[in-house]
């Protein structure tokens, strides 16, 4: 879509942008040995990655395994990841209640199984921000400050926001009898 726009940045921007466009007709499916080879010299580099979710799985993959951390990862997802019937059954199947606290509002809600608890917020006729949908932005985030909670997916949040108790709710199942959430 941006085709003209990115060559143009990369053109005015060679020491600092490389943009690798991939088309499986051509080459084939990316493979690992492809990431690492195009990635070789990049030394500190950030790299931005959007496709299909095989694309983008093997791409992350590969450049874990080739040290990259991931604050230097940025991934842009639009599929909601699929979610096994016995996930559902394990994080669910215990929770009554769930509280959510949104614009000084306090809502207690009687839990589905099976609904994030961003669905569990709409269906109890709240706003909650949000906008992607797959853990991708962090627009849902919000603090669990009761009970546990389990993320399906996490491209938004690092390590230190979540071990405070911080979720995306569009990709969290509660996983104990009460949960409390707060949106700040």
């Amino acid at each position: 879509i941006f085709s003209e726009q990115l060559a143009r940045l990369a053109d005015a921007n060679t020491d600092r942008l490389v943009v690798e466009h991939h088309y499986d007709e051509d080459g084939g499916v990316v493979t690992p040995a492809a990431v690492e080879s195009f990635i070789a010299g990049a030394g500190e580099a950030d790299f931005y990655i959007c496709g299909p979710a095989p694309f983008m799985g093997t791409v992350e993959s590969a450049l874990q395994a080739a040290g990259v951390p991931k604050e230097r990862l940025n991934l842009e997802r639009f599929t909601v990841a699929e979610v096994a019937p016995e996930v559902l059954l394990d994080a669910a199947e215990v929770t009554e209640e769930v509280v959510i606290e949104l614009d000084r509002r306090v809502t207690t809600a009687t839990y589905r199984q099976g609904e994030t608890l961003l669905q569990t917020a709409r269906m109890s006729g709240l706003r909650a921000p949000s906008s992607c949908e797959t853990g991708s932005c962090g627009t849902c985030m919000a603090r669990v400050v009761e009970g546990t909670a389990r993320m399906l997916n996490n491209d938004a949040l690092e390590d230190d926001e979540v071990e405070e108790g911080w979720v995306l709710t569009c990709q969290t199942l509660p996983t104990s009898r009460k949960v409390r959430v707060v949106y700040e």
